[in-house]
């Protein structure tokens, strides 16, 4: 029987253990990361210049990616204006960091 595929909006994870799992991700971890990000001007990596106070290591972006990432995995069941509007922000960041090629 060939793999079939069907759409992440079909999938719910019931289980209490993995629920809870997500849920503490979704509430508490994500923001938590976020928030950590900014406030060790680590968010703006993507805008930064030389002069910057901190200067970036060579993977500093990945980890916007990376909470990005789960962030929409979230929003896709779980609308949060919040986390959205953040995911909107490293996108439009994303975008101005993009050279014209």
């Amino acid at each position: 029987m060939p793999f079939q595929e069907f759409p992440l909006t079909s999938v719910d994870v019931t289980s209490s253990f993995w629920s809870h799992v997500q849920d503490c991700s979704r509430l508490k971890t994500i923001p938590a990361i976020v928030e950590a990000q900014k406030t060790w001007d680590h968010w703006t990596c993507l805008t930064w210049n030389e002069g910057h106070d901190v200067k970036p290591h060579q993977f500093w972006d990945s980890d916007i990616y990376k909470i990005i990432e789960a962030a929409c995995y979230f929003l896709i069941k779980h609308p949060d204006d919040a986390m959205r509007a953040v995911v909107e922000d490293a996108v439009e960041m994303i975008r101005g960091a993009q050279h014209e090629d």
